[in-house]
């Protein structure tokens, strides 16, 4: 496998892909890659076509699915996917609504997969800082 696509600093690019939810984890990520603390620089991209991680946030819906895998598919080949929150990895109050068509991993390989609603940052970090570059 291929490794993903790196930032200047030889750090893997990180990119975001916000699916439907309440928010709480979304925001969490959304802190923790722009802050510059942690086990390593977590630089974030703009574009799914830089990244060398993919990190997922809320449902997998119907109506986000195709869009979702449309995202997921630019990535370069080797990057990882790292499913972030209750509701990302298949379960939890707002996956139980209904209009949801599963899980992320019944679509694809799963790199690490973090649980909690919402994640907890520390949590967030220590996977973050593990994901091979």
């Amino acid at each position: 496998m291929s490794p993903g696509a790196f930032d200047i600093r030889g750090e893997p690019g990180v990119f975001h892909l916000r699916m439907g939810g309440c928010g709480g984890c979304s925001e969490m990520v959304d802190s923790a890659l722009r802050d510059g603390h942690g086990p390593r620089l977590l630089a974030e991209c703009s574009s799914p076509r830089h990244s060398g991680i993919l990190v997922v946030t809320g449902c997998w819906t119907y109506e986000l699915a195709r869009a979702a895998e449309r995202i997921i598919e630019q990535a370069p080949p080797g990057a990882r996917l790292v499913v972030v929150g209750d509701c990302a990895v298949g379960h939890g109050f707002v996956f139980d609504r209904g209009k949801l068509s599963g899980s992320i991993r019944d679509e694809y390989d799963v790199y690490a997969e973090i649980e909690g609603c919402p994640v907890e940052r520390a949590d967030f970090l220590e996977v973050m800082g593990n994901v091979p570059g």
